[in-house]
């Protein structure tokens, strides 16, 4: 790892932190992190916790590594507040 690669991973570590003692996340990349494109392709399913993207312009691959956040019902009944009580 050259000492780029090293400071860019420094402060994507230090984003990450301040981002969690602040209580927010990320948003979604919309653009290729390393030519800034958003020519992007979601390659893989979901696996995981993460989904492989591709740079259409530039060639560049990574995986988005997603957390749970909560859910949203679609159907039937959220009966999660009803077994706490």
């Amino acid at each position: 790892m050259n000492k780029r690669e090293l400071n860019r991973k420094r402060k994507n570590e230090l984003i990450e932190m301040y981002l969690e003692l602040q209580g927010r996340q990320r948003p979604e990349p919309v653009t290729c992190p390393s030519c800034g494109s958003d020519d992007i392709t979601y390659d893989d399913g979901f696996v995981s916790g993460s989904i492989t993207v591709s740079c259409d312009e530039c060639g560049s691959r990574w995986h988005e590594v997603w957390r749970f956040e909560d859910i949203v019902m679609i159907d039937g009944e959220d009966n999660r507040v009803a077994r706490l009580e």
